[in-house]
């Protein structure tokens, strides 16, 4: 159950810096 609730984290993680790096990419093309 930890290894799965790592994996989870990650995939959290991996998606939070996805949509902090679009918002970023959106802030400085504006």
């Amino acid at each position: 159950m930890s290894q799965n609730d790592c994996d989870l984290r990650k995939q959290l993680s991996r998606f939070y810096k996805m949509q902090l790096s679009s918002l970023r990419y959106k802030i400085l093309t504006n």
